[in-house]
Order: C-alpha cells, then structure tokens, then sequence
C-alpha cells in the first residue's frame, strides 16, 4: 500500500522533470532561447552602467614605477660594492707597484753611488812597492766574497787627497751580507785607531772582482804581481732583498786613466 504524495515531494518530481525535460535535445534549443530572453533586459542595464577608471596609482606598473623594492636595493648594492672593491684593489695594487718601484730605484741610485766611488778610488790607485796591488778570490756560503787591496791618492770619498804624497790603503772586502771598506790613512801606523771601516752596502750576496793583465791580455780572478798595476777591473756585486730573486750590478773600471 503506497503512501500519497506530500505537497513538497510532488513540486520536487515536477523540478526534477522540469530540468530532464529542457535537456531533452528537441526542447533544448527553445528553452536556452527563452531563457537568453529574460537575461537580455538585465545584460542591457549592465552595459550602460557608466564606466569608472581604477586610478593609476593603484595598477600595479604604477605601484612598481613609484619606488624601488628590496631586491632592487639590494642588487644596486652589491653592484656598487663590487665596483667599489674592483676599484679599490686596482688603486692599493697600482700603489703597491709604483711604491715598489720607486724602492728599486732608489736602491738601485744607492748602489750605482757606491760603485762609482769604487771605481774613482781604483782609478787613481797608485803603485806602492811596500803595499802592492793584491786581489784574493775568495767565497762565503757558497757565493763569491772576493778581498781586494790597494793603494789610492784619495780621501775616501773619490776626491784626490790636498797633499799629493798623501797615500791610503784601502781593502774591499765582503763579510756576510755587508760589502765593508777599511781604510788606513797612516800606511805605517801600528794602531787600530789609523784604521777606518764604512758599511758600502748591505744585502749582499755576493762580491767579485776581475783584474784584466796587459801582459798576458786576459781576465783573471786573483792579482798578486808586485811590479804592475792590473790595467782594468771589472766589479760586480750580487744583492739579494727578502722574498726576491738575486741581481747583479756590474762596474768596469780602468786603471791609471785620472
């Protein structure tokens, strides 16, 4: 026995068919027609509804042209760091080179002064019978440490000495990294207070001289004839800086020419 239908359940079954009905292909077309109808009024209203403009300052390009955001800062800043760094370091190197270089020349000018009074000394060395010309070949820690001793008109400083009978003995020699000159002013003094000694130079790592003989007109490492004088010397003297690689300066030097 079936119960009768209540108000509610029978307008549900009358939606329901309702709805099969309008999807059933021979009525679908007429009802989307229908419905169109009634919506066309409401879409009429919407279209002549005024249009209003979103102000610019709230689109988002013109939220993005009126400043900048982190990341943006943030790269413009690391941008300039590195700039400044690269800038940095090129001017504290280009600094260091010119220091280095300006270093080098003054020492270079500092041993340059040294040579030349070496050379003025042994250019107007005098012959001495008492105190011969003598020159030993000699090495220290491998490296030449040669000893060279003669006799010069001089003041010790390149200039000719005021009394021309006024004689020095002089001694080049090489003493671990100093290159030390001794002078004797009173050839025949007994005392060590006659007896000078100047630092040339320091940072030597090596001390060579070379004596040129007319009589047998070759170069040779030591000189101990008493009768002559060797006709030129060549002096070369090897400094070494800390951390650096050695270099050699050369003087040559002619005999008997002043």
């Amino acid at each position: 026995m079936s119960l009768p239908a209540s108000p509610s359940s029978r307008r549900l079954k009358q939606s329901a068919s309702g709805v099969l009905a309008a999807l059933r292909p021979s009525t679908y077309s007429s009802e989307c027609a229908s419905a169109l109808r009634l919506l066309r009024p409401g879409w009429a209203a919407c279209l002549s509804l005024p249009r209003k403009s979103v102000p610019l300052s709230l689109t988002p390009s013109a939220r993005n042209e009126g400043g900048f955001t982190l990341i943006e800062a943030l790269l413009a800043m690391a941008l300039l760091a590195t700039l400044g760094a690269m800038v940095f370091g090129s001017l504290l190197t280009t600094t260091k080179v010119v220091d280095a270089g300006r270093a080098a020349a003054s020492r270079e000018q500092t041993i340059r002064r040294v040579l030349r009074l070496m050379a003025d000394e042994l250019a107007i060395g005098v012959k001495e019978a008492t105190f011969p010309w003598v020159g030993l070949n000699g090495t220290q820690d491998g490296q030449s440490a040669d000893t060279l001793a003669f006799v010069t008109r001089s003041d010790g400083f390149g200039r000719q000495a005021a009394r021309e009978s006024e004689v020095l003995r002089v001694i080049y020699t090489r003493e671990g990294d100093r290159l030390i000159r001794f002078v004797r002013r009173n050839l025949y003094g007994l005392t060590e207070d006659s007896v000078d000694q100047v630092d040339l130079a320091v940072k030597v790592k090596g001390f060579n001289v070379r004596y040129y003989s007319r009589q047998s007109q070759v170069w040779i490492d030591e000189w101990s004839t008493t009768g002559t004088l060797p006709t030129a010397l060549l002096l070369e003297i090897t400094f070494q800086e800390p951390d650096a690689e050695p270099y050699t300066i050369r003087e040559w030097v002619t005999v008997g020419v002043s």
